[in-house]
């Protein structure tokens, strides 16, 4: 029997990846306006247009949802070479709160 490919990579261009381009949109617009702590699942799918459910089977938790907006939005992140790990450090922090 072969192994099914891990959920969210079957269809990278189909429904899939529009649900969750719409909902770490929802996330990085919720985030811009407000705190991490007013964040909830109801907020981003009705920002989103996803249903709650959805979000709800596919990250399970906001905090599911905000490891996947880091994930994403690292790549474009610089990976600072000071020489200085905790100075390294300081400037990656600083790039993430940017």
């Amino acid at each position: 029997m072969t192994e099914r490919p891990p959920h969210g990579s079957a269809r990278p261009g189909g429904r899939t990846a529009r649900t969750r381009a719409a909902v770490l949109a929802a996330a990085y617009e919720e985030l811009d306006r407000e705190s991490f702590t007013t964040l909830t699942l109801d907020r981003l799918a009705q920002r989103s247009g996803v249903h709650v459910s959805t979000i709800r089977r596919r990250w399970r938790t906001v905090d599911g949802v905000i490891v996947d907006l880091l994930a994403e939005r690292s790549a474009a992140l610089p990976t600072p070479d000071t020489g200085d790990f905790r100075r390294d450090l300081e400037e990656l922090a600083r790039a993430i709160g940017d």
